[in-house]
């Protein structure tokens, strides 16, 4: 192998040149709750609640109890959900960690299946200006996907019957 494909390797494992998040938000029928996933690089996490906390951050090794406190202050500050016109900030459930990413999640509790949803984010906004959020939304079985990039911060979408 080519000593610089080698070190093109090593160097993207430890540094990755894109800032892309991906939120997926979905109408669970059976439960009447809206799920939400968000899957975020764990380094640029940590430097993001590191900023909005003033304290320091281990995603992955770090104190579990700690960690849940803020992902719930900061995604509490950074996304909400328009159903139908009518605003809900997400109720936080836990995260895990999956490699270099961080998975995290989120729930709307007791509403009827939507037929406008509008994501309203700027998660790590204020780390990276040249973040991406790839917003997923499924309705009736029908994944609609949207990119959002600084400074935008909205993304709607609708059923299919609708």
């Amino acid at each position: 192998m080519p000593l610089f494909v080698l070190l093109l390797m090593m160097f993207t494992r430890f540094f990755h040149p894109f800032f892309v998040s991906v939120v997926e938000v979905e109408y669970v029928g059976k439960d009447r709750a809206i799920g939400i996933s968000c899957k975020v690089f764990s380094d640029d996490l940590e430097k993001t609640l590191e900023t909005f906390s003033k304290q320091d951050v281990d995603i992955l090794k770090g104190d579990k109890k700690k960690n849940d406190e803020q992902l719930k202050k900061y995604f509490t500050a950074h996304l909400s959900i328009t159903l139908d016109g009518k605003s809900y900030v997400p109720g936080y459930l836990g995260y895990e960690n999956d490699k270099e990413a961080s998975w995290i999640y989120l729930e709307i509790k007791n509403v009827s299946s939507p037929g406008k949803v509008e994501v309203i984010t700027d998660i790590l906004y204020d780390y990276q200006k040249s973040q991406q959020n790839i917003i997923h939304c499924i309705l009736e079985g029908k994944r609609q996907s949207y990119r959002l990039q600084y400074p935008e911060k909205k993304a709607a979408f609708a059923s299919v019957s609708n």
